[in-house]
């Protein structure tokens, strides 16, 4: 009888140890993502700086690749 309850126990801790895993799963997601959107932002940044600012005469034309490469990144649910 004793031995079915440590079974009993050890199973439940076994289950509480796994949900608790279980639950960290979404915040490395979401980190993931972070780190999608930010990458997503600097490439198309640097994207426009490559094709654009280097012929142009625009004085801030990274700041505007930087705004553009936002805009781009949240119309494509990075952000």
């Amino acid at each position: 009888m004793i031995s079915v309850i440590k079974l009993v126990a050890i199973f439940f801790f076994i289950g509480c140890s796994l949900t608790a895993l279980a639950a960290n799963i979404p915040s490395d997601n979401l980190g993931a993502e972070k780190y999608d959107a930010i990458k997503c932002v600097a490439d198309a940044t640097q994207n426009c700086i490559n094709s654009v600012c280097l012929n142009s005469s625009q004085r801030n034309c990274q700041g505007s690749c930087a705004k553009m490469a936002q805009q781009k990144c949240r119309a494509e649910n990075y952000n």
